[in-house]
């Protein structure tokens, strides 16, 4: 069955009441150490790309913009998911003084290296196009009527959504069993499956 209007809106406002209620959960985490700490500053900046790319499809034709903060939310995801289960004591060190050259350490690599999780290369260079107007923006540009306006297919901002909420709800798990907080992570991915049902694309 074709995904209309009605469920783009719908999959919006599941986002936004998913990011409200992980933000509320967060309240009963505490940085109990370096690790926790750093992780959690990562989450911070996760929610705030995550409530940007929920707004900007609400209100207005700004589906470009909220396309092109997906990266940057991933990035985030990837590299305090990284920062919570692989990164040494001295790179958290380095990373709360400032000094971490996340170019270096290839954060996904490791991930899918250890974990089996991670970016593939093709979905990378999808969106490094959609962050750095690439042919992924420029072809979405004008609608069938020719008019200058966003045009990209409901489906692909659905699993825009969907992929980011994901993001952000692995990272929220992540950073609670950092700080030992692995009651909350339970009730976090339970939120999610609860608004959202399965996993699905990440």
């Amino acid at each position: 069955m074709p995904i209309d209007r009605e469920e783009l809106g719908k999959t919006i406002e599941d986002g936004i009441e998913f990011r409200a209620s992980i933000w509320e959960l967060l309240q009963e985490v505490e940085s109990n150490d370096k690790r926790s700490n750093a992780v959690l500053r990562f989450v911070s900046v996760a929610l705030q790309h995550h409530h940007s790319i929920l707004v900007l499809m609400k209100y207005g034709s700004n589906d470009s913009s909220a396309l092109a903060l997906l990266r940057p939310l991933k990035d985030t995801c990837e590299r305090g998911t990284w920062v919570a289960s692989l990164a040494s004591d001295e790179q958290i060190e380095h990373l709360l003084r400032g000094e971490l050259d996340f170019q270096s350490i290839n954060a996904g690599k490791h991930l899918e290296e250890k974990h089996g999780v991670g970016l593939s290369k093709d979905i990378r260079k999808i969106l490094h196009g959609l962050t750095h107007t690439g042919n992924e923006q420029l072809s979405n540009q004008f609608s069938e009527r020719g008019q200058f306006e966003s045009a990209f297919d409901i489906p692909v901002l659905v699993g825009a959504i969907r992929s980011a909420t994901v993001g952000l709800m692995m990272l929220t798990v992540n950073a609670c069993v950092a700080a030992k907080r692995e009651d909350v992570a339970l009730r976090a991915f339970s939120l999610f499956t609860g608004i959202f049902g399965d996993i699905g694309v990440l």
